[in-house]
């Protein structure tokens, strides 16, 4: 996903993305799960209120292409929502 960071995991079952442009991240995980990708936002993670450039993207029991696949789709569809809004 160009422009946006993130730290590759050692372990764990998820990754924090940080995204180049602010989303709403309510209509970014309903258009995301439509396409059946599982995408959070920072609200549950954070002590106070997350920028609206964090993901939180889980990855447990998948395996690398199913990752990279999840990975296009969302980039899409961010790719989409920043072109509408």
């Amino acid at each position: 996903m160009p422009g946006h960071r993130y730290v590759r995991p050692e372990g764990g079952f998820f990754v924090g993305v940080t995204l180049a442009h602010p989303v709403d991240a309510a209509r970014l995980r309903k258009h995301a799960s439509n396409a059946g990708v599982n995408v959070a936002d920072g609200d549950g993670f954070f002590v106070s209120k997350p920028s609206a450039t964090f993901l939180r993207l889980p990855f447990c029991s998948m395996d690398e292409a199913t990752v990279r696949i999840g990975v296009k789709v969302l980039s899409a569809i961010i790719g989409k929502d920043l072109a509408e809004h």
